[in-house]
């Protein structure tokens, strides 16, 4: 990640060099994003708020904007007169309205309005990114990789992070069947593969992580 939110990650090269370095990512990530984040609602009234999804990239100086790409639970459209809102909720109530989210899946295609504009601003943040850096997704959405592809270019400056299968001070690396390696060797080639492993101070090691920066 970098550009679009402003997580400059060419600055944590001379600070991850110890054996708990995914200590020290999380701890770099978290100061940065420690300041106001903006989710999309607007005009608070009753409990409920406002949807309001454009311009969240706008002022990324300030705040660290948050893109819920496949909706969010307690976003609804209310029946009456189709108005997107949100409600502080993370249980279905049918009626609430039609709900806003669209969970992932390999060949789905996002018709929802508001997904698509959410979706029109991630392409742009991936644009304006130095450095994207991908975490914790299997990769099985369509669109996702897609966007991946089209919008990071060059694609070195995308790293892709890998769950490391290995043993106690073995070198990092990601298991030999890896469904999301595969994924990456067939759509996004040029992308480099980054093996981690979180939670484990015995096996971890930031030499992928480094050598990308």
């Amino acid at each position: 990640m970098g550009g679009g939110v402003h997580i400059n990650l060419s600055g944590l090269k001379q600070g991850l060099t110890g054996p708990d370095f995914e200590v020290q990512l999380g701890r770099y990530l978290t100061a940065r994003l420690a300041f106001t984040q903006i989710e999309p609602f607007i005009a608070a009234r009753h409990g409920s708020s406002l949807l309001n999804v454009d311009d969240l990239l706008r002022g990324v100086d300030a705040y660290v904007p948050v893109l819920h790409l496949h909706g969010k639970a307690g976003w609804y459209r209310r029946r009456e007169d189709q108005t997107p809102y949100a409600v502080d909720t993370t249980t279905h109530n049918t009626g609430f309205g039609t709900p806003l989210v669209m969970l992932p899946d390999p060949g789905q295609e996002y018709g929802e309005e508001i997904i698509n504009r959410i979706w029109t601003q991630f392409q742009s943040a991936l644009e304006r990114a130095r450095m994207v850096l991908v975490v914790g997704h299997s990769l099985h959405d369509k669109l996702l990789v897609q966007a991946l592809r089209d919008s990071v270019t060059p694609p070195h400056r995308l790293g892709i992070a890998l769950y490391a299968d290995a043993p106690a001070g073995a070198v990092l690396r990601y298991r030999d069947h890896d469904e999301t390696a595969a994924i990456i060797d067939e759509a996004l080639p040029n992308a480099k593969k980054i093996s981690m492993r979180f939670g484990d101070a015995e096996t971890q090691n930031s030499a992928g992580l480094l050598d990308w920066l």
